[in-house]
């Protein structure tokens, strides 16, 4: 093998070495800055449902939690073990891979999709209602658990749960209302513990349940517990319209909407997630820089090479 093509294979070699880890980094940075416009649009999208159909699905959405309020046992599956299981949830207003709401956590910036059913797929996209709890509509005497993963191929997801703490607001937005949990307590329990996550009478609770500790095997599970207090329901930072569309000549679809500029603005992020932050867009930064130097580099070699060949042959 002569010097001429170790150079080139050296070179592809380089360049594959920035490419493959930098094609991870870039999607974690645009699922980052892409995490707005799509709340953004699933508002839009919200705000076209006919009236009729969305009462419907708040009738359907009613019936499913009283039923699972009235089981003696719930039959709850780890999404983190049970890749290929799918639920049937029976619902028709609601398809199977719609965006049912959004959950947005300040202090860790989070503003990702919740999906019905915590399969592989909506794991994939975004967080999921585990079947066998409550839907995330709120209500006394239910309990929605939400699960997510620790850090996942392109997105943090729950990557600093950990560090939400006692009266940190987690908001959960289905469209035509927003609902505000404070958070309370935290819990690690085993994977199969599902015990942990039976309903209080009284409360209107939410758990966010995600993998435990963040790097393989993920052995445990943390929960992350919130409750609601309706005298406590925060409005500073939402927004209301009822605006006549194509879809909806009326008008009579209510849509209320966080303002993130403001919210964001007036929470203070924790250190972890920023740095966390920080590094993936300077890593997607200096990739980018890396990548194109060398292919520059290399390009000019090439060209070197062929002017080199030419001059041989005169």
């Amino acid at each position: 093998m002569n010097k001429r093509i170790r150079k080139i294979i050296g070179y592809i070699l380089i360049i594959l070495g920035i490419a493959l880890p930098l094609f991870a980094f870039t999607k974690l940075t645009v699922n980052s800055f892409m995490s707005r416009s799509r709340y953004v649009s699933y508002k839009d999208e919200f705000q076209k449902i006919d009236p009729d159909s969305l009462k419907k699905r708040e009738e359907e959405i009613i019936e499913y939690n009283k039923k699972i309020k009235n089981q003696s046992e719930k039959a709850v599956v780890d999404p983190f073990e049970a890749n290929d299981y799918r639920a049937n949830y029976e619902l028709k207003t609601i398809g199977q891979d719609e965006i049912f709401a959004y959950m947005i956590i300040p202090k860790i910036d989070v503003i990702k999709p919740i999906y019905l059913d915590a399969s592989y797929d909506h794991l994939d996209k975004g967080f999921a209602q585990i079947e066998g709890t409550g839907l995330p509509v709120g209500g006394r005497g239910t309990r929605c658990v939400i699960a997510g993963h620790r850090g996942w191929y392109g997105d943090t997801f729950l990557l600093h749960a950990d560090e939400l703490e006692s009266g940190d607001e987690i908001f959960i937005d289905r469209g035509s209302e927003v609902l505000t949990y404070y958070v309370t307590d935290k819990e690690i329990i085993d994977a199969n513990d599902w015990k942990s996550l039976e309903p209080k009478e009284d409360e209107d609770m939410l758990t966010l349940l995600t993998c435990h500790p963040p790097i393989p095997p993920f052995p445990d599970r943390l929960l992350v517990n919130a409750v609601r207090r309706s005298d406590e329901i925060k409005e500073d930072f939402i927004e209301e319209s009822s605006e006549k569309t194509d879809e909806n000549p009326s008008g009579k679809i209510t849509v209320k909407k966080i303002d993130l500029d403001k919210l964001i603005s007036s929470t203070k992020v924790s250190n972890k997630t920023l740095i966390t932050n920080i590094v993936i867009y300077t890593f997607t930064l200096i990739g980018y820089i890396a990548l194109f130097f060398t292919i520059y580099k290399f390009i000019r070699f090439l060209k070197k090479e062929k002017r080199g060949a030419k001059q041989l042959k005169r």
